[in-house]
């Protein structure tokens, strides 16, 4: 036999089907017809969706020593999101809404198994959503378990707060009793050292003192660099001309001007202390030095 009489031909086959055609057409529509009834019959579900932002409570994360003390960070977006899908604000949010007549561990199992909760990476944005057939009682359901939610919070957050108060009211209690015995021990150690605070007129003096002393030293670096002035002064003189009287540009000089203004001024106030104090005294011995 030979292998080309069990090629198909191709037109063959397109005969075929067209006498075949209104079987396949037939078909189709009947398993649309199917599909549109079976369709039209499933329950629909819809899928209700809302966003919200969690801030840490400041009143308490904004004092540093008390971070440790208030326990996990506020927050934390995790701790926000295990809150979000517990079973405790679901069966609250119900109760609130009086979906809830008693303890049906069955309604609260399908309201939270059909509340999905995400955190939108990177920020304190939670995307909340609820599957159900009635989009009606989705969205009071969602809204409703926010407004739980922000109570359960802000309760949550004035708590941390209060604690926070009584907490700094108990510290500034013990920190005035440790500040009373502070005073009191250095008032007696006063008392038996005989130490004196010094006078007004005293404090002013010692002042004046510790000034004097500075000028002392800065006009001492001034003369030093005036000296060095001088010096330079003198070569410049002799390579330009040997004629030019070099006293009158060293006189002329503005930095050795200031340092004998500085020289008149130490000069006064030599005068001025040793008006208050004695030959020995150390201003006046640092004035004359």
């Amino acid at each position: 036999m030979d292998e080309m009489d069990y090629e198909i031909d191709l037109m063959e086959m397109l005969r075929v089907l067209a006498r075949r055609g209104w079987q396949i057409a037939a078909f189709v529509v009947i398993c649309m017809v199917v599909a549109y009834f079976v369709s039209s019959n499933m329950t629909k579900i819809y899928r209700v969706t809302t966003v919200i932002m969690v801030r840490s409570d400041s009143a308490v994360m904004s004092i540093p020593f008390l971070q440790d003390a208030a326990g996990p960070s506020s927050g934390d977006m995790r701790n926000y999101v295990e809150s979000l899908k517990s079973r405790t604000l679901t069966e609250a949010t119900l109760s609130r809404l009086g979906w809830l007549e008693s303890s049906e561990e069955q309604k609260v199992r399908a309201w939270q198994n059909s509340l999905s909760v995400q955190q939108v990476q990177g920020t304190d944005i939670a995307r909340l959503s609820v599957e159900s057939n009635n989009p009606e009682k989705a969205a009071v359901f969602l809204n409703t378990l926010v407004e739980e939610f922000q109570e359960r919070t802000q309760q949550m957050n004035q708590e941390s707060a209060k604690a926070a108060r009584d907490f700094i009211g108990q510290q500034l209690v013990i920190s005035e009793e440790r500040l009373k015995e502070s005073e009191n021990a250095l008032l007696g150690y006063k008392e038996t050292e005989g130490v004196v605070e010094p006078s007004a007129e005293t404090k002013a003096r010692i002042e004046r003192l510790a000034g004097i002393e500075q000028l002392l030293s800065q006009t001492e670096v001034e003369l030093q660099a005036a000296d060095s002035e001088q010096q330079k002064l003198h070569e410049i003189a002799r390579e330009i001309d040997p004629t030019l009287i070099t006293s009158t540009t060293i006189v002329n000089n503005p930095l050795v001007q200031q340092q004998k203004s500085i020289l008149a001024q130490l000069e006064i106030d030599l005068a001025a202390a040793l008006e208050q104090y004695t030959e020995n005294h150390p201003t006046v011995i640092g004035l004359r030095a």
